[in-house]
């Protein structure tokens, strides 16, 4: 699955989930990106460990009706509030504007890998 069919089945449990009852504002949405980033610096404040038990919120192991669950309890104990889990909300964010836009972020994605290999270092900026 390429960036651009992740952003559309992203889009589409947004939706499912009610978040495009109505018409969306590009500057709202583009701030829920930021928030993201913005709640991963908080995670990073509280002095936040990247070394997260994956193992811990896997639901691989788990049976029956009480897996999910078992999923969310490890989850929410294990990884939410971390800077990964920040970090994944971000993009899952982005992906999910590109699809409501309808942005082939698969191919600008490229494009811009491809720019960047022509440009100076750090882009001719001082940092």
């Amino acid at each position: 699955m390429n960036l651009t069919e992740l952003s559309k089945q992203i889009h589409e449990t947004a939706k499912s989930k009610g978040f495009y009852e109505k018409e969306r504002n590009f500057g709202e949405l583009l701030m829920l990106c930021v928030t993201e980033l913005a709640e991963a610096m908080q995670a990073d404040r509280k002095c936040d460990s990247l070394e997260i038990p994956m193992a811990a919120a896997s639901s691989e192991a788990c049976t029956g009706n009480d897996c999910p669950n078992l999923f969310r309890a490890k989850y929410e104990s294990h990884i939410k509030d971390t800077i990964p889990q920040e970090l994944a909300g971000a993009i899952i964010r982005i992906l999910d504007l590109c699809a409501y836009l309808d942005i082939d972020i698969q191919k600008f994605v490229e494009l811009e890998m491809r720019y960047n290999k022509l440009r100076p270092p750090k882009h001719g900026q001082k940092y």
